[in-house]
């Protein structure tokens, strides 16, 4: 069979590949090894236009993937250039920043960490682009190149029909949803049959009962990433962040520097007063349901330089969270000094440089300050709290509802949105999210009439409004 006439550019480079695949697999064996190396030439100019379609559009980098069982049947030597396929259990952590001036955003990423150790940018879209949840238990299924993956939405997929499990992969053949055996262990490690439903969820192959029954698992898990394994509260519409956001929350504040730095990024009585200061904003705009109560360490170093975690964290091409990690080192030198910051609802590093430099992040219940801000700490605190950016439908000014854009970071009358404090209280919205603002005190208008507003933020919440 002579080599397929294709032109390699990044317009048709990924459909050219999937040509040369349909063709290779129709190919008698003696026929394949002479496409081989247009296989691999073919695979090489995809890798560079697939990782930018990882980032431009993962939904589409989904679709695209080499499929897991036509993976099975490609020589190793273009294997060896595709995209890696992603499948096991993992922690999906969401960073959502704000400028150095906390009047722009700091564009949100996420990082997924897999059970193995492996970290990667990821690129999500669908209901994981509209959580900011960190979720420390999830069934991730995707693709990567390097640093970036695409995630998708499902936490299972479905397995082809012909597919047969390597070794070291796990098979459960009890069905999840009935408790029975779904088919005879003996032959778990065969080839998938068209006659069998079966699934995949956590890095495993899950045999079931009835196909019926992955809509039912796919639900199960979808729930089960709302949770911590443990009871806890509901914040308004959406499930409860890890940091509560009512009574005495408990803030412990770390400043900290890298090895190589010689100066203290700011003082205890600095620190103090930025947070006894936040905590004033809080107890008026969460109407008195909140108070802050706060520990700042004495200065911690951490035990790399700075150079070391921004050229290990993915956002320069590295393998690791830099930024999840030089937090993590921090929490430990502080429990080094009897800090225990389990016992605390939230922890803040005030801190100077390192990977994704910004006014501040704020995700799970961590948060990084990088100056004394008061204005940036609340915002980032907000974050950790479950809140998100607080945006603005631009109409044009043609109308509240009509067709527009949405601007990220544009509610500018909402600390989450850039204004300071304050002015800056959070929305009505994210007011009742967070338990602030009661159910009764909300309208929820279903028909067009006349309806009275009260203003939101006053200290005090009156019965009669």
């Amino acid at each position: 069979m002579p080599a397929l006439a294709v032109t390699v550019n990044t317009n048709n480079i990924i459909r050219a590949f999937g040509e040369w695949t349909g063709a290779y697999l129709k190919a008698e064996a003696v026929e394949q090894s002479s496409l081989i190396s247009q296989g691999v030439e073919l695979a090489r100019a995809r890798r560079p236009v697939f990782k930018q379609l990882i980032k431009d559009d993962p939904r589409a980098a989904i679709e695209q993937a080499v499929s897991m069982r036509v993976r099975q049947q490609l020589p190793a030597e273009v294997l060896a250039l595709l995209e890696e396929r992603l499948s096991g259990r993992a922690a999906l952590r969401v960073y959502q920043g704000v400028g150095l001036d906390n009047r722009s955003p700091a564009k949100t990423f996420r990082v997924a960490e897999f059970q193995n150790g492996k970290h990667y940018e990821a690129n999500v879209y669908g209901r994981r682009a509209e959580s900011v949840r960190w979720v420390e238990n999830a069934s991730l299924i995707g693709a990567a190149i390097d640093e970036q993956a695409a995630v998708q939405t499902d936490p299972i997929c479905e397995v082809p029909t012909g597919y047969v499990p390597p070794p070291e992969q796990t098979v459960v053949t009890v069905c999840p949803v009935s408790g029975e055996q779904a088919i005879p262990e003996e032959v778990a490690g065969e080839a998938v049959r068209e006659e069998t439903p079966v699934i995949e969820a956590y890095g495993e192959l899950v045999y079931l009962c009835n196909g019926s029954h992955a809509i039912v698992y796919r639900e199960q898990l979808i729930y089960a990433e709302g949770g911590t394994g443990a009871p806890q509260a509901f914040t308004g519409i959406l499930p409860a962040s890890p940091t509560p956001s009512i009574g005495n929350v408990k803030v412990l504040v770390i400043p900290m520097t890298f090895a190589d730095q010689n100066d203290t990024q700011s003082s205890e009585s600095a620190l103090y007063q930025m947070m006894r200061n936040v905590g004033e904003h809080y107890a008026n705009a969460s109407y008195g349901k909140l108070t802050l109560l706060t520990t700042v360490t004495p200065p911690i170093i951490l035990p790399h330089n700075e150079a070391w975690y921004i050229q290990k964290d993915t956002s320069n091409g590295g393998s690791i969270d830099g930024l999840g990690l030089e937090h993590s080192h921090a929490r430990a030198e502080a429990r080094k000094m009897g800090f225990e910051d389990d016992e605390y609802d939230c922890i803040v590093v005030r801190l100077r440089g390192g990977p994704r430099t910004a006014g501040g992040w704020g995700g799970g219940r961590s948060v990084w300050i990088y100056s004394d801000g008061v204005d940036v700490t609340a915002h980032e605190i907000g974050h950790v709290f479950g809140l998100a950016h607080a945006n603005f439908w631009n109409t044009g000014g043609t109308s509240a509802i009509g067709v527009g854009a949405n601007e990220e970071y544009g509610g500018h009358w909402d600390v989450m949105g850039g204004i300071g404090l304050p002015n800056g209280h959070y929305n009505v919205a994210a007011k009742n999210q967070i338990r602030w603002l009661p159910d009764p005190f909300v309208s929820e208008v279903t028909a067009s009439g006349i309806y009275r507003i009260y203003a939101q933020d006053q200290p005090v919440l009156d019965p009669s409004k």
